[in-house]
């Protein structure tokens, strides 16, 4: 990483590693570095090209300017909805129809009441995710439906095995995440700004974030 090295003398972080971006330079700590070669040995990226989602978190070294992938990303316009066309109202003509004068052709009878039908317990979410975590790895019980609707907690889980010193953050984090509706797919998306707001400390935004692709191919080898 000795490219991004900073020798510019007027920046105060010239001893250290910055990422410049439109002539901003941006601060890269130990475990930004870590990171992106981490990146870099899975083949997702090179030493030219930082992951973008380590980039947006990046802060400039100067505290008065911002981080302009982040100003690109709020900036970028959102699509029109697609407005459909009117659709033609259709009117049908019905005969007037005969009025039966005297007593009704059937007795009428009011309508009986539905049988209450035994409500189930629903067991609670922990319990289902253990299951589906133990299926996963030794049983072809759990549906695959059921291992892709909780994927984000069996992600996590992969996580907290990996990094066991950080089990408590990650489950914290996890709760948090399906508090807001967040699925694997989702995870991405999820904006630096929301972690933030929670408390949570880079190094676990970015552990959440850069370990998708690996965990997907160690799943697929049926190490996950």
């Amino acid at each position: 990483m000795d490219r991004w090295a900073c020798t510019q003398a007027s920046c105060s972080n010239k001893s250290g590693h910055c990422y410049v971006v439109d002539g901003i330079h941006l601060r890269m700590l130990a475990q930004h570095l870590r990171t992106w070669s981490m990146a870099i040995n899975e083949g997702s990226v090179d030493t030219e090209t930082c992951p973008e989602s380590l980039a947006k978190s990046l802060m400039p070294v100067k505290p008065s300017l911002k981080n302009p992938l982040r100003e690109s990303t709020a900036n970028m316009p959102k699509k029109d909805a697609e407005v459909l066309p009117p659709h033609p109202l259709h009117y049908t003509q019905y005969p007037y129809g005969y009025y039966h004068y005297g007593p009704p052709p059937y007795p009428q009878h009011p309508p009986q009441p539905m049988p209450a039908m035994p409500m189930t317990p629903v067991p609670p979410t922990t319990a289902v995710a253990a299951e589906i975590d133990r299926g996963h790895r030794s049983s072809s019980v759990v549906s695959e439906s059921d291992i892709v609707n909780d994927k984000l907690t069996l992600y996590v889980n992969w996580l907290a095995r990996k990094n066991p010193a950080l089990t408590e953050q990650l489950n914290q984090c996890l709760e948090k995440l399906k508090k807001v509706y967040v699925i694997f797919n989702t995870l991405s998306e999820v904006p630096d700004s929301l972690f933030d707001s929670w408390g949570f400390e880079v190094g676990i935004t970015l552990l959440l974030k850069s370990q998708t692709l690996k965990y997907e191919r160690a799943r697929a080898k049926g190490r996950a």
